[in-house]
């Protein structure tokens, strides 16, 4: 496990939804076999995302201002998308996702 001490897997697990040791480990190592820096649109192309209609939002919502995305931001796709992330989570990121999307959110 190189890279990822225990004191970030043990904030990782208080700052998400994510409890599981083992699991943050395995995003680490995917994460780590990815380009780097990985970037927004390099990030709609991988495996969980390449398919969904709205990659390109989703992965512009997770990015940050540069438009890349740095391993927390790569840990949180995870735990929003994640079974036990709370509804009210998940909306907050449905209104930014789909906020994303020209014409689709109006008042």
């Amino acid at each position: 496990m190189e890279g990822l001490s225990e004191a970030q897997i043990s904030s990782i697990k208080q700052t998400t939804h994510i409890s599981s040791r083992s699991k943050i480990i395995a995003l680490y190592n995917y994460f780590s076999s990815l380009p780097s820096p990985l970037t927004a649109a390099e990030f709609a192309e991988i495996k969980y995302l390449c398919h969904n209609p709205f990659k390109h939002e989703i992965s512009n919502a997770f990015s940050r201002n540069n438009g890349t995305i740095a391993f927390d931001d790569f840990v949180d796709f995870f735990s929003v998308f994640g079974k036990s992330c709370a509804l009210d989570v998940k909306a907050v990121f449905a209104f930014k996702i789909y906020g994303l999307v020209p014409g689709l959110l109006t008042l």
